[in-house]
C-alpha cells in the first residue's frame, strides 16, 4: 500500500528540469517511506529508505537506487554495485532545486565498499572510467556539466552544452574539449572559456586494458574586442564542431557529445606530431554576420601551445 502511494505521489510531483513545482497541497500528503529489499547474493545485503516529505512551502524527495556496472580500476575491469542516493528539495514558487547525489561503489568480488562520492548536482551518470555530472540551468540558462574521474573524483572537464571527444584508435589516447559560457563577464568582455583535457594511459597493459590519467592541459579565454562586439554575440555556447583530418576519419554526433575518431593517426603512441585543423567555433550574432574561428591542434595541444592559459580576441 505504501509503495503504491509513493508511486502515485511521484507521478503527481514528478517533473523535468523545466518544471519543478509540485501540484500537491499539504493536506494531500505528509510523508511516506518504504524499505528496500535485498540485493545481490545471500551474503551481500544492503537496505535503505526512499521517502517524500511535503510541508507548507517545499518538497523533499530522497530516492535510493542500485545498479550494476562493469568499471575499470587500475587496469582491471570488474563488476560493481552502485548505490545512488538522490536528495532533492524544491521550494514552491521558486526556480531550480537544491540537489545532492551520493554514489557508493561496492565490489562484487569481495563485497566491500570501495569508494563513496557526494556531489551537489541534479544528475550523475557513470561511464567505465569517469562520471558525468549535471546541474540543470535555471531561468533559461544552459545546463552546467563536469567530467570527473571515478576513483580520484578529480574534475578534468567543464562544459555547458555538450563535450567533444577526440579518440586516436589503437593508441588508448583521447582528448576532451568543453566550452563554458557561464564564465561570460561584461566588465572584462569575456565571452567564455574552452578547455582541453588529455586522457593518457598509465600502468602496464593488462589483458589489453588500460586505465587513463585525466588532466586539463589548455584553457582558451575568448574575449570580445569591444563592448559592441560583446553585446552583439549571444550569451550561450557558440556552435562548435570537430574537423576531420582526412576523409577516413569518423565524426559522430551524439545527444550529449560529439566524437571524432582519428584513423589518420591510428596506432600513434604519442601526441607528438598529432597535428590537424582541430575544431571550428562559430559565434552567432543577431546583428552582424556570425564570427567563425578555427582552432588548430598541434602536438595534441590547442595551437600547439603548452601554456596553461591563452587569450583569443574575437572581433567582427
Amino acid at each position: 500500500m505504501r509503495l503504491g502511494l509513493l508511486i502515485g505521489l511521484a507521478a503527481l510531483i514528478g517533473c523535468d528540469k523545466n518544471s519543478k513545482q509540485s501540484n500537491l497541497s499539504v493536506g494531500d500528503f505528509q510523508s511516506a517511506s518504504f524499505q528496500l529489499g535485498k540485493i545481490g547474493s545471500n551474503n551481500f545485503v544492503h537496505q535503505d529508505q526512499s521517502f517524500v516529505k511535503v510541508d507548507a512551502n517545499k518538497t523533499q524527495i530522497v530516492n535510493v537506487t542500485f545498479s550494476e556496472k562493469y568499471l575499470n580500476r587500475d587496469n582491471e575491469f570488474e563488476y560493481y554495485i552502485i548505490k545512488k542516493k538522490e536528495e532533492t528539495i524544491t521550494v514552491r514558487g521558486q526556480e531550480g532545486q537544491d540537489s545532492k547525489i551520493t554514489l557508493a561503489f561496492f565490489s562484487l568480488k569481495d563485497k566491500k565498499l570501495i569508494k563513496s562520492i557526494s556531489k551537489n548536482f541534479d544528475d550523475i551518470s557513470v561511464s567505465s572510467e569517469y562520471l558525468i555530472s549535471t546541474k540543470y540551468g535555471c531561468c533559461g540558462s544552459e545546463d552546467y556539466n563536469e567530467l570527473s574521474s571515478i576513483w580520484t573524483n578529480e574534475t578534468f572537464l567543464k562544459f555547458n552544452s555538450k563535450y567533444y571527444h577526440i579518440e586516436i584508435p589503437n593508441s588508448h589516447i583521447s582528448l576532451y574539449i568543453g566550452y563554458v559560457s557561464d564564465s561570460r563577464d561584461e566588465e572584462k568582455l569575456i565571452l567564455g572559456e574552452l578547455y582541453l583535457a588529455h586522457a593518457l594511459p598509465y600502468l602496464q597493459q593488462v589483458k589489453n586494458s588500460y586505465s587513463s590519467n585525466f588532466k586539463i592541459v589548455n584553457k582558451l579565454i575568448f574575449k570580445a574586442n569591444t563592448l559592441q562586439v560583446f553585446n552583439n554575440l549571444g550569451p550561450f555556447t557558440p556552435s562548435i564542431t570537430l574537423v576531420k583530418n582526412i576523409s577516413k576519419d569518423e565524426l559522430i554526433d551524439y545527444e550529449d557529445h560529439q566524437e571524432l575518431r582519428l584513423w589518420s593517426f591510428n596506432n600513434t603512441k604519442s601526441l607528438d606530431g598529432v597535428d590537424f585543423l582541430g575544431l571550428n567555433i562559430k559565434f552567432e550574432s543577431d546583428v552582424n554576420e556570425s564570427i567563425s574561428l578555427d582552432i588548430p591542434i598541434k602536438n595534441g595541444l590547442l595551437f600547439g601551445d603548452n601554456s596553461t592559459e591563452k587569450v583569443i580576441v574575437v572581433d567582427k
